[in-house]
């Protein structure tokens, strides 16, 4: 990437020392392959990740009782008998099988330097490594360290000097291979290693084999998925030893490893492939290639996506650093804007490398996860975090990283079906917040697992895909179907509020609960269930004005359909302010919240990710939404690392630069790790997506119609540049800016057509503009 004179665009993490554990080290991806890369010296640990490596099999956790008792849960919640309610839900609607399996490491390539001497035993205790210091490198006498993460190209470096012989090695994941890659150069004929698989737990065999391979095999415990790593060593100037279950070099100048993973699983029920063959079939469609072709295919399709988008900010004394140490002085109060701008690249490729087109979707820690029963199982939360994760897709310009998401939506979609049937009698499907590989989409977790819009939120990202792609065929094929089923299932689930209830008349879900928070109810007990929660009116007004777009666009003539979306917008109660607080009121009635800066900020869905609260469209509720971020931020809200991500994007719509920045260093300074990962805590990638979103919205909004620029500028960005954000409509955007003014601001249309621009301090104004073709803005 250029830099232009006065600002920073640092697309390199960077470290002097090792990884002394897991969220120390370096990750790589391809979407389907994970990687974390440590750099140590003698005794090096590539841990792996396979994307489907899910414990577990598809099972009917629906509830036998849950359609007879519906009608009385819902009859309770209307009469003001919340506690009952639950009680009845939690036995008759919560599934009897309350919790999923966890997904897992594949296990590590681990590579010993013998030249390197006896390893201290630390560095043998990945799980629980103990801290050092100097002594190491001395112990080792390890000289010139240096490791690095490029995320321009995706390659992460670890050089340096160890008795006297100086090395250098090279990894990255291969989408078009897939395959993980290593390459160590050595002083010549000083190459002698010991190259390993292994893995805690379920290894049936590990094998070497003559011609350079070696391969471990297994089966988890739980649900039986079969699951190989395969390795290929190739010594260059050296001689290459097979062993039982290990392959050792000697006296090579360079040595190449090629490692392929794979699982059985196809698709939820169903884990019939061969793990085995599959990385044999890798292998072999990669053998006719070198080294540097496998790099110059993986840099080339690699730049493809991240070259797309380039973040310039204000120079700063941090800009000479190391990563930790930029880190580390950011968090003892001093402001980088270059950090900022290395944290944005750093979610934009964390993204490319956890979700790709034909892999499954970015999960709780992304694709990276070296547990074998990980927090939170790794999973798919539909509450908040899978939404945030594709935040950036759209306006960072990744948006065929999203395709994911549709694609596991699909492989769900029979399981949701059956479960709405079973569970509420209604058509469409289904998902409660917690789901996996597997095809669980029914309720568990308790009140917080009696949530049935986890895929009418997710289907609102179908819409909004195609604003951002306009790819029309992608929208009949794979988008529109997942968006009817989700909209027929929300319409099917709603009720009638009776006489004497809140918004009497009015369609309203239930039972219903604004995700994971409590309020205090008439009888002073505190609960968190209730019915027509903002929450889900806000999804499912959106989703319904969505589906209405997108029969425009396919031109769709389906008029009873049509006509039923149209009734049940007109009678969908509303979403409304409350007169106790002047803030968005949260439930159906104007309860006392238990925690007033819970970590949740449901209520102001509307705001963000959805349009429905909009300063033009929606002034009294844009006023009280405004109103309800300060309120929950006095009380301490933003407190996780993902939370904070949603209030930066909140006070991003609202134009509060500022403020937004203020969290964007509150992040850096509270919840991020040395290696960049999100500290919810422990590591959740939410809040890293939701930072690059926020940082994104910050410069570039689209949301209302019109292509806003620069609508929340940081004083503390005075100058800088950003080329290649998306707009929704097809358009890219150019931008720069000296002294809090903008400069330049050039538009390019996908399609030829008559745009609403603002500009800072300006009226909306029409921009005629011709596909592909370059508009200057200013001036």
């Amino acid at each position: 990437m250029t830099q232009s004179l006065g600002l920073s665009s640092p697309t390199r993490l960077w470290y002097r020392a090792h990884a002394w554990n897991w969220l120390e080290a370096l990750p790589l991806g391809n979407g389907r392959l994970g990687a974390m890369v440590y750099g140590r010296a003698v005794r090096e640990r590539i841990q792996v990740n396979e994307e489907s490596l899910w414990e577990g099999n598809r099972l009917d956790r629906c509830n036998p009782r849950a359609r007879e008792a519906l009608p009385r849960i819902r009859e309770l919640l209307f009469s003001g008998r919340n506690q009952e309610a639950y009680s009845l839900a939690e036995e008759a609607l919560l599934a009897p099988e309350r919790n999923i399996d966890s997904y897992q490491s594949a296990g590590e390539l681990v590579i010993d330097w013998v030249g390197g001497g006896t390893r201290p035993s630390h560095e043998m205790n990945h799980f629980n490594p103990k801290p050092g210091g100097p002594w190491w490198e001395l112990a080792h006498a390890v000289y010139d360290y240096e490791r690095d993460l490029d995320l321009a190209t995706g390659i992460a470096t670890t050089r340096f000097m160890c008795r006297n012989v100086r090395q250098q090695r090279e990894h990255f994941c291969s989408k078009p291979d897939q395959l993980i890659c290593t390459r160590i150069v050595f002083d010549p004929g000083k190459g002698d290693v010991d190259l390993n698989l292994q893995r805690e737990q379920d290894v049936l065999s590990r094998t070497a084999t003559p011609d350079g391979h070696l391969m471990l095999a297994g089966r988890l415990t739980r649900g039986g998925m079969r699951f190989a790593m395969l390795l290929h060593v190739e010594a260059l100037g050296g001689k290459r030893l097979i062993e039982e279950d290990c392959i050792r070099v000697r006296g090579a100048d360079a040595v190449e490893l090629r490692l392929a993973v794979a699982t059985s699983y196809v698709a939820p029920g169903d884990l019939s492939a061969d793990a085995v063959a599959r990385c044999r079939t890798v292998m072999a469609n990669a053998a006719g290639k070198r080294w540097q072709q496998l790099r110059e295919d993986h840099v080339a399709e690699h730049r493809r996506l991240f070259d797309r988008v380039r973040l310039e900010l204000p120079l700063s004394p941090g800009d000479a650093l190391p990563t930790d140490k930029r880190l580390a002085r950011v968090k003892t109060g001093a402001e980088d804007p270059g950090l900022e701008a290395l944290h944005f690249h750093f979610g934009r490729y964390l993204l490319m490398s956890c979700s790709r087109p034909g892999s499954l979707p970015a999960n709780l820690q992304g694709v990276w996860n070296h547990h074998m029963a990980a927090p939170w199982d790794s999973d798919y939360h539909t509450n908040i975090n899978l939404q945030m994760n594709y935040w950036p897709a759209g306006p960072a310009n990744l948006i065929e990283c999203q395709e994911p998401l549709f694609h596991w939506m699909s492989l769900l979609a029979p399981a949701g079906r059956e479960a709405a049937r079973k569970l509420y009698d209604c058509g469409g499907m289904v998902m409660h917040h917690v789901c996996d590989v597997h095809g669980c989409v029914e309720p568990m977790d308790g009140a917080c697992g009696i949530w049935p819009m986890g895929a009418v939120w997710l289907a609102t990202h179908g819409m909004e895909h195609y604003r951002f792609s306009g790819d029309k065929a992608y929208l009949a094929g794979t988008l529109w179907p997942l968006m009817r089923e989700a909209v027929t299932f929300a319409c099917d689930f709603l009720v009638e509020a009776p006489a004497g209830s809140a918004c009497e008349g009015r369609l309203v879900t239930c039972p219903s609960h604004s995700p994971e928070n409590t309020f205090v109810a008439a009888d002073g007990s505190h609960s968190m269930f209730t019915y027509g929660a903002t929450m889900d009116l806000s999804l499912i007004g959106q989703l319904i004005e969505d589906c209405q777009d997108a029969m425009e666009v396919l031109e769709l003539e389906e008029p009873d359909f049509a006509a039923r979306l149209r009734h049940v917008k007109a009678r969908l109660a509303p979403v409304v302010v409350s007169p106790r607080l002047g803030i968005v009121q949260e439930w159906i009635d104007d309860y006392e919240e238990c925690e007033p800066g819970h970590r949740h900020i449901s209520s102001l869905i509307g705001l963000h990710p959805l349009m429905q609260i909009t300063r033009e469209r929606t002034p009294e509720l844009f006023a009280a939404a405004c109103a309800t971020v300060q309120r929950r931020l006095a009380h301490g809200g933003g407190h996780t690392g993902w939370s904070k991500g949603w209030v930066i994007n909140f006070l991003a719509r609202i134009g509060d630069g500022a403020g937004a920045r203020d969290h964007i260093l509150g992040l850096l300074r509270e919840k991020t790790y040395k290696n960049l990962f999100d500290d919810h805590p422990p590591f959740q990638i939410d809040g890293n997506f939701g930072a690059t979103a926020g940082m994104a919205e910050m410069l570039l909004q689209s949301h209302d119609a019109v292509i806003d620029v620069l609508p929340a500028l940081p004083p503390g960005w005075t100058s800088g540049a950003v080329t290649g954000l998306r707009a929704r409509g097809g358009v890219t955007v150019d931008l720069a800016w000296q002294d809090g003014r903008l400069t330049s601001a050039v538009l390019t249309a996908d399609r030829t057509g008559n745009y609403r621009v603002r500009l800072p301090g300006q009226a909306v104004r029409d921009v005629e503009l011709a596909a592909n073709a370059r508009h200057e803005c200013v001036g």
